[in-house]
């Protein structure tokens, strides 16, 4: 639930693809979360995390976090 979400004190990265629409919106998602970091990467759920950009968004995500 939404107040579940506003809960959550950790840093989260929220990363989609921009053609995964299947799970709702990851810029909604990421707006009820106090610290979330936003991702789009290319491509489909299974073809998102195939690509530079996702990788990239993970190690940024966790060298400053």
């Amino acid at each position: 639930s939404v107040k579940e979400l506003s809960r959550i004190k950790i840093p989260v990265l929220v990363i989609s693809g921009d053609q995964d629409t299947d799970n709702g919106s990851p810029e909604i998602l990421a707006g009820m979360l106090k610290k979330s970091t936003l991702s789009i990467c290319d491509g489909k759920h299974g073809e998102a995390a195939k690509t530079e950009r996702f990788s990239k968004a993970v190690l940024d995500f966790l060298l400053v976090n």
